[in-house]
């Protein structure tokens, strides 16, 4: 009998003993191992097959924001790799990591918070995690205050947010070990704001090759009388854009980039 999907919680056990229970609204687990073809002449079908590495997965979590959720934050630019990560009956093998994470605040929905991880390694089956679950309390902002957003250009009226970090490890395979030890190389991190009024440039002169120089901004979000964090980045903006469609009013849209 399979396993019914709402009795699929993913737990996280994180490095300083912490966990973190999901109840996610959509989960993708997948895995797949590159297979080595060897063949030799004088004999035809004289082939074998191997394999130099163990598998490679990606776990993809989507769940709503709530308070409290955010413990991610604290794996960014950090080479954090023995996460113990079940999610229902299966067990994700380490080493793991948090490869990218991603917040979306829209009017009037509730936020959305993406995770995905890369591990390296089989997972294995064993029993769902015994839990009581606590009430889904998802949060749809009722406040949210941008600072430094002046910076370009912007008013004070916005349609959405698209906040983002992706982190890029490196794998080195050595011999007689088929896991590969994983180093953090770096991490970028992008802001995407929908709204009015961006006239900010985004060169100091259109004659010179002067980028406009990086710039703090922070996104403090609350919602249901409670405050959910504050979300920052110091960076370029990269690209700003404007629609407009008859009938309708003038649409705006900024790219902003922080690599760590």
């Amino acid at each position: 009998m399979s396993t019914c999907y709402k009795n699929f919680p993913v737990v996280i056990d994180y490095p300083n003993s912490t966990t973190e229970t999901i109840y996610a609204n959509s989960l993708t687990l997948s895995e797949s191992v590159a297979i080595e073809n060897l063949a030799a002449i004088g004999a035809k079908g004289a082939t074998t097959s191997y394999t130099k590495e163990v598998p490679q997965g990606s776990l993809s979590i989507e769940s709503y924001l709530s308070s409290g959720s955010l413990q991610s934050l604290d794996l960014i630019r950090d080479n954090a790799q023995n996460l113990t990560i079940r999610a229902g009956r299966y067990i994700i093998p380490s080493p793991c990591v948090l490869s990218s994470m991603s917040i979306s605040v829209n009017v009037g929905e509730p936020l959305i918070l993406n995770r995905d991880y890369q591990y390296y390694g089989c997972v294995t089956t064993g029993e769902v995690s015994a839990i009581s679950p606590d009430p889904i309390k998802p949060v749809v902002p009722e406040g949210i205050s941008i600072s430094g957003y002046t910076g370009i250009g912007g008013s004070n009226i916005v349609t959405n947010i698209s906040w983002s970090v992706n982190q890029n490890y490196e794998q080195f395979n050595l011999l007689g070990n088929v896991t590969p030890v994983v180093v953090y190389a770096g991490a970028e991190k992008t802001m995407d704001i929908d709204g009015e009024g961006f006239t900010q440039a985004l060169m100091e002169s259109p004659t010179a090759g002067c980028v406009v120089p990086a710039k703090p901004y922070e996104i403090t979000i609350s919602g249901c009388g409670t405050g959910i964090g504050v979300l920052g980045i110091t960076g370029y903006m990269t690209s700003r854009s404007s629609s407009v469609a008859a009938g309708e009013i003038e649409s705006n849209g900024i790219s902003i980039i922080q690599y760590l």
